[in-house]
């Protein structure tokens, strides 16, 4: 399978997972201290406290073309985290492309703040 098709079932799955309604159980999400060590700290701009803001983030930073924090966003736990910082732009920059140039994002289906049962220190995945 190549890469453009492994990105964009990366990417529908993201969005599905995303764009479901928030879990009433505390099993559905999951504080994490750290997420894609390997790309040094995240922007102090970036807000991951609900899907919602996760996806505006990427977004709003991919339109600047600031794919480094973008990439912050990304689950990018497959790959050991001294790889990170250097896939890291490269999968940020491609799965903003697909999703500027082939996704209509549906951003009612995301949760927002109110429907978001973790702390804001906390990362949903």
């Amino acid at each position: 399978m190549g890469f453009p098709v492994r990105i964009i079932l990366v990417l529908v799955t993201a969005l599905l997972c995303t764009g479901a309604p928030a879990q009433e159980s505390p099993e559905a999400r999951y504080p994490a201290d750290t997420l894609n060590e390997g790309l040094g700290p995240r922007p102090d701009d970036l807000d991951l406290s609900t899907p919602r803001a996760a996806m505006r983030a990427f977004i709003e930073h991919g339109r600047s073309e600031r794919f480094e924090a973008a990439a912050h966003v990304i689950n990018l736990s497959d790959i050991d985290s001294d790889k990170q910082k250097d896939k890291a732009l490269k999968i940020a920059r491609q799965l903003y492309q697909v999703i500027d140039r082939r996704v209509w994002v549906d951003w009612s289906g995301l949760p927002c703040p109110s429907q978001a049962r973790s702390p804001a220190s906390s990362i949903p995945l």
